[in-house]
């Protein structure tokens, strides 16, 4: 039990550090509800908003030069050359993972207070929650996986009125690896889209199924999934 917790506090510490809000440019100014209408209507859906992230994570994984940055060591290198590998400009299925804040925090041995936190921290720690999906999944493939799935994490900010609760995205590639992204609500039409490779011989995902139970063999329990393409 103890090596489980560290491993779910080190999760979400690790995943707290990258954490970075929209920046004020990218928030909308305050608007009319018809100009909020309008806005929404010609908004990306979050499918496009997702594989906008993975765009970037397919040319991370290519770019040499990118790689090289983060000194990965010489064991990731067959995770990289199979991320690498992999087509993901269409995915062959999309699936919606629904999960509360407190059944995630529960999968990492969490015990989480909500009136220890002011509503601002809280939010931001139940954010991290949802981005700590993709690791808790990875972990169990080893530290390789963890490390080469947080080095090619990509994130994008958007508008979007309609989103209104954080999400999981689970994107899958006829010859490739899943791509996990949360979908996370940042205020005032302002969403965070995170996105990270599941590296894993073992989470399946054939149809939603398949994937609940690959969730409740990692201990994640009450996942709800759709499929939505």
């Amino acid at each position: 039990m103890k090596s489980k917790i560290s491993i779910g506090l080190l999760i979400v510490i690790v995943l707290m550090t990258m954490f970075t809000s929209c920046s004020e440019t990218d928030k909308p100014l305050a608007e009319s509800a018809e100009e909020v209408a309008s806005r929404n209507e010609n908004a990306k859906s979050l499918i496009e908003c997702g594989q906008d992230v993975i765009s970037l994570m397919d040319e991370m994984v290519d770019n040499e030069a990118y790689g090289s940055l983060y000194n990965l060591p010489t064991s990731c290198d067959e995770i990289k050359s199979n991320l690498r590998d992999g087509n993901y400009s269409e995915s062959s299925a999309v699936y919606e993972l629904s999960i509360s804040a407190d059944k995630l925090f529960k999968s990492l041995d969490m015990d989480i207070d909500k009136d220890s936190f002011s509503e601002d921290l809280y939010k931001y720690v139940c954010a991290s929650a949802y981005t700590s999906f993709a690791t808790q999944v990875n972990a169990a493939s080893g530290a390789e996986a963890v490390s080469t799935s947080a080095t090619f994490t990509a994130q994008k900010c958007f508008v979007n009125d309609s989103v209104d609760a954080n999400k999981i995205y689970l994107y899958v590639f006829e010859n490739a690896s899943p791509i996990a992204i949360a979908f996370v609500t940042e205020g005032d039409g302002s969403v965070r889209a995170i996105g990270q490779f599941i590296i894993s011989n073992t989470f399946i995902t054939d149809d939603e199924q398949s994937i609940i139970e690959s969730c409740e063999a990692l201990g994640i329990a009450g996942v709800t999934v759709k499929s939505i393409k």
